[in-house]
């Protein structure tokens, strides 16, 4: 059995709603449109026929997802408006499990089926990408909670698991190395024992991916799971994080950066004269391609007052010692 077409074709227009369209002229109409409607209304009395619509959306909310969570939570408010729409007749609840690693405090974060969106959508806007050791993260939890805690209604529904994640669960069988648990969960939770109760449960199972790391861990879940299907959401993930944040990130990253070196400087020089690193030196050290619409931090106020433009202040102000060291 395959996932149900008519939410992967829901989904796939979700996920791309925020992302630019070619600039190439619009397609004339040929002579399959009729064809296309007819096939469209078809589909539209399949889904009239759920009474009910279940859908869990499931998200790795370590700090690897840092660059990925804010374009997760934009295709996944999309995706909850979508199933609204497209399942007009049917009772929609939606639920969220956020899981990071068994080295945190809160491996899980769970929100049940519910058909209180405003609260479903102040848990999606809450949630922070922290935590996390090592590459591989607590997925298998997040499974178990799937399995066993959602509170899935009626069998004669539609039953959707939307997984979004940057990186395999633990286990050696998911990744060549850098596992602090290399023999699995080290809670004792069995995946293929949980993908098998999920089928058996009729749980559709959608993995949206941010990275290609997973591309194995789904080859094996596709051993133990008939209903599952993936979709790659690099690119729209990486578009719809707003310029905006990452100018905040840069801005964090770069200021942080400076105050370290000002500390450094300040420990290890005679002289009072405060250095800052200016962010484009920063950037270029990283190798990032910093927003031209971020300015550089301002230098400490009495070195300003001294020096207008923050470049010549640099220059002149670090002592020839922490300038080679700077470079």
């Amino acid at each position: 059995m395959e996932i149900d077409p008519e939410f992967l074709k829901m989904a796939k227009k979700s996920i791309n709603k925020d992302k630019p369209h070619s600039d190439s002229a619009p397609k004339s109409e040929n002579p399959q449109i009729e064809e296309s409607k007819d096939k469209a209304k078809l589909e539209q009395k399949k889904v009239e026929a759920y009474a009910v619509v279940d859908a869990v959306f499931m998200c790795d909310c370590t700090g690897s997802m840092g660059s990925y969570l804010e374009g997760s939570k934009k295709i996944i408010n999309n995706m909850i408006k979508d199933i609204k729409e497209t399942y007009t007749n049917s009772s929609v609840f939606v639920g969220f499990i956020a899981y990071r690693d068994h080295c945190d405090k809160d491996v899980l974060e769970t929100l049940d089926l519910s058909s209180d969106f405003e609260e479903v959508y102040k848990f999606i806007n809450n949630l922070q990408a922290t935590g996390g050791g090592d590459c591989p993260e607590a997925v298998v939890d997040g499974l178990d909670y799937a399995a066993k805690k959602i509170s899935w209604r009626e069998e004669k529904s539609l039953r959707m698991l939307i997984h979004i994640l940057d990186a395999p669960p633990h286990g050696k069988e998911f990744s060549s190395g850098g596992d602090d648990h290399p023999n699995g969960c080290p809670c004792g939770k069995d995946y293929k024992i949980l993908l098998k109760e999920l089928e058996s449960k009729k749980v559709q199972y959608l993995i949206l991916k941010c990275t290609n790391e997973i591309s194995k861990m789904i080859e094996i879940f596709k051993q133990f799971h008939n209903d599952i299907d993936e979709i790659d959401i690099l690119d729209q993930v990486n578009y719809s994080s707003s310029a905006s944040l990452k100018e905040e990130r840069y801005e964090e990253e770069c200021c942080d950066y400076e105050r370290e070196k000002c500390m450094e400087m300040e420990e290890n020089e005679d002289d009072t004269t405060h250095g800052i690193k200016s962010k484009k030196i920063y950037a270029m050290e990283k190798g990032i391609s910093m927003p031209s619409s971020i300015p550089l931090c301002s230098m400490p106020e009495k070195s300003v007052s001294k020096e207008k433009n923050y470049e010549d202040a640099v220059s002149s102000k670090i002592s020839s010692k922490v300038k080679k060291m700077f470079g």
